[in-house]
This record gives C-alpha cells, structure tokens and sequence, in this order.
C-alpha cells in the first residue's frame, strides 16, 4: 500500500510505501523541504497501517490453495481546492 503526499505549501505530490513509511522518523517535502507535522506522523502510520490489514483481511484461500481477493478498497481524501478543516 502506498500514501500520497501532497505539500499545501507548494502542491508538490510524492508516495511513500508503507513499509518504508513504517521507518520514517519525519517526511519532509522533496521539493521545498517544508516538514510534514511530527505530531500527526505516528497516528498516520497507525490508521494506513490499520486499512492495509483490513485489506489484507479480504483475501481468502481456495480449495486449491491459491489467494483470492473479494473486494478491494480504496480510501480517497479530498482535494486541496475542496478542504475544509474540521473545527471542534
């Protein structure tokens, strides 16, 4: 499972895989080195960690052993031009 970055400081949009996610002590924006927030980073890592295992638990076995896939699932987030942050 990969994660897409995009930097609001300068629309710069890059993937981390998530097993190289996993490792990362802070991401930073490769073009204009702006630092992803180091209080979201664990959390992030935790829920894409939680949705590749649900993932992974929609593979099944058949009779003859081999893996099969009932369904995939795509998590989509909303685009800059359309965010609006939550306020509580």
């Amino acid at each position: 499972m990969k994660v897409k970055f995009t930097c609001r400081n300068c629309s710069e949009s890059f993937t981390i895989d998530l097993r190289h996610l996993k490792t990362k002590d802070k991401i930073t924006c490769p073009n204009c080195n702006i630092e992803f927030p180091q209080d979201k980073l664990k959390g992030l890592i935790d829920v894409v960690s939680k949705v590749d295992d649900f993932q992974n638990s929609l593979f099944i076995e058949n009779e003859l052993g081999e893996d099969g896939n009932t369904w995939l699932i795509d998590v989509l987030g909303s685009k800059l031009e359309f965010y609006r942050p939550h306020y509580r």
